[in-house]
């Protein structure tokens, strides 16, 4: 069974096969307060609204994660902190094992390559969140911008690229 969070409700749902779903592809880092899902916790995120009233203890990467996807027009997310139960050694292997698959069945996976740790967040998901801003500006019937850095620019020497997966 696929877990995953219902960005409308802000709770976890199961999902089936055929589902349309995003994915969040992030480092945890070292901080391990951040919110986790666990077999004592299960019913209660399974409750609407119950993820809303722990937003506190989400990582702005997640966060930010589930406000794109609201906004993108989706409805489900799969997020490994939150979608595999932490304390179930038989439920991380389950979903380990399928990590291919969940990240390849995913219409989208966010990849959040920018900082060290899930508390970074995803830069311009809201704004002034970007180092760097890109600026188009209409010379006569033309637009002109600034260019961006590569996604190879950030993506390899990022902490996330030195993970085991996705």
């Amino acid at each position: 069974t696929l877990r995953a969070i219902d960005v409308d409700e802000f709770c976890l749902v199961d999902v089936d096969a055929v589902a349309r779903y995003v994915t969040l592809s992030y480092t945890w880092g070292k901080d391990t307060m951040q919110l986790k899902l666990t077999q004592k916790n299960e019913t209660y995120f399974r409750r609407p609204g119950s993820l809303y009233h722990n937003l506190g203890l989400i990582p702005r990467t997640i966060q930010d994660a589930i406000h794109l996807t609201m906004k993108i027009g989706e409805k489900l997310l799969w997020v490994d902190s939150l979608c595999i139960r932490q304390d179930d050694p038989v439920d991380r292997e389950q979903q380990i094992d399928a990590m291919g698959l969940i990240y390849n069945s995913s219409i989208l996976s966010i990849q959040a390559a920018c900082g060290d740790d899930a508390n970074y967040g995803l830069p311009g998901v809201f704004p002034g969140t970007r180092e760097i801003e890109q600026v188009i500006e209409r010379v006569g019937s033309m637009l002109i911008s600034n260019m961006l850095p590569s996604q190879s620019e950030v993506v390899l020497p990022s902490k996330w690229n030195s993970r085991a997966w996705t």
